[in-house]
């Protein structure tokens, strides 16, 4: 029973907690709808209660439009998420979150013993190819040697053939005198047929030495040597990806290993999250629903989505072509995965606080109308500009 009793009351708290995030959450949307329809009230836009055209699109009056968007403030390259190419055990980390890093710079390297190892093998395996290939760049001269010494050999094969075949006469004369054996003929004439065979097989030796050509040795020799190369070249790249380096200038913004770690092939996060250098831009994400009401050059102020105090001021630069997923590292438990947001990069003005990547912002963007521009806030006040 007091297991129960503690299980009920934890659930309980878990859910108080999750109706009051609910409820701020909430509120911050009504917020938000009740500005943008009190804004489009204002300019007459497309969803203006009083507007007879408030169906019909089209691009931004020329009137002080407001539209109220959520983004984040990231480098318009983007942050990168960075994992050592192999697989293996974490041996060094090389950096701390916050570092600034130069392109190139080491972050973290695994165990390089064996990728040194297999370097060090095919690093002698080219030395035995290009011995080989010196070796082989002596056969046409030594092939020019050979014939002439299997020209040689016929020659004294076919003498010694001659001189056995003039014997065998001889005997041949002595048998039919009777004065010789016909056994021992009969062993002269097998004699001579060895010798035949062996002219023969000189020859056709010979006939083997022309049909081979040197060169051939050459280019196998060579081709053996290109192949030890490019082993080479693998070990090298090999060893190289063992150690992740920093693509370009920037910052560490996390490091998510350690040392004795076990680096597999499916890795659930990234090893360094990384930010290029780069002027910081506040990236909104604005509804597909008012995506026709902004457009480049509109006025922004922004604010720390949890600290209303802090503010900047900037400028809409640049709208995106493609209305489509929301960019996002993490889910968002109140984005429906169906949900399309137009992107926009608001950049801030200088001499400004300086912001952090990540922060989560409330933009209001706006285009000044004629009493704007005269010197009225863009909240309807009267500017402090004199």
């Amino acid at each position: 029973m007091r297991n129960a009793s503690k299980l009920f009351l934890v659930a309980g708290i878990a859910g108080v907690a999750a109706i009051s995030f609910g409820l701020s959450r909430s509120e911050d949307i009504r917020s938000f709808v009740a500005q943008t329809a009190r804004a489009d009230n204002q300019s007459g836009g497309r969803y203006a209660p009083n507007n007879p055209d408030s169906n019909a699109p089209g691009p931004p009056s020329a009137k002080n439009i407001r539209v109220v968007a959520f983004g984040n403030v990231d480098v318009l390259a983007g942050t990168t998420p960075l994992n050592v190419p192999s697989i293996g055990q974490v041996e060094k980390i090389f950096v701390r979150e916050g570092q600034q890093v130069k392109k190139g710079d080491p972050l973290v390297q695994l165990n390089i013993d064996a990728a040194k190892a297999t370097l060090l093998r095919a690093k002698a395996a080219v030395t035995e190819a290009k011995v080989q290939l010196s070796e082989a760049k002596q056969a046409p001269a030594n092939h020019g040697l050979l014939v002439e010494l299997q020209q040689q050999a016929i020659i004294a094969a076919q003498a010694q053939q001659d001189a056995q075949a003039s014997q065998v006469e001889k005997l041949k004369n002595l048998v039919k005198d009777e004065a010789f054996s016909q056994e021992n003929y009969n062993g002269a004439k097998s004699q001579l047929r060895q010798l035949e065979s062996a002219t023969r097989a000189e020859e056709l030796k010979l006939k083997q030495l022309r049909l081979l050509n040197p060169e051939d040795k050459v280019s196998l020799a060579e081709a053996a040597l290109s192949a030890a190369d490019a082993n080479v070249t693998l070990a090298q790249v090999n060893l190289d990806n063992q150690t992740l380096t920093a693509p370009e200038d920037g910052a560490i913004l996390r490091v998510q290993v350690s040392v004795g770690q076990i680096l597999g092939k499916n890795q659930t996060q990234p090893n360094i999250w990384f930010c290029p250098d780069g002027k910081r831009i506040v990236r909104v994400q604005v509804n597909q629903e008012f995506a026709n009401r902004v457009h480049t050059g509109m006025k922004a102020e922004v604010f720390d989505d949890d600290n209303r105090n802090a503010s900047w001021t900037g400028t809409l630069t640049r709208v995106s072509d493609w209305i489509g997923p929301k960019r996002t590292i993490l889910p968002d438990l109140f984005q429906t995965d169906d949900a399309r947001t137009l992107e926009c990069i608001v950049t801030l003005d200088d001499n400004q606080p300086e912001v952090r990547i990540g922060m989560k912002m409330r933009v209001e963007l706006w285009t000044p109308d004629a009493e704007t521009l005269a010197g009225s806030s863009p909240r309807g006040g009267t500017s402090t500009k004199k």
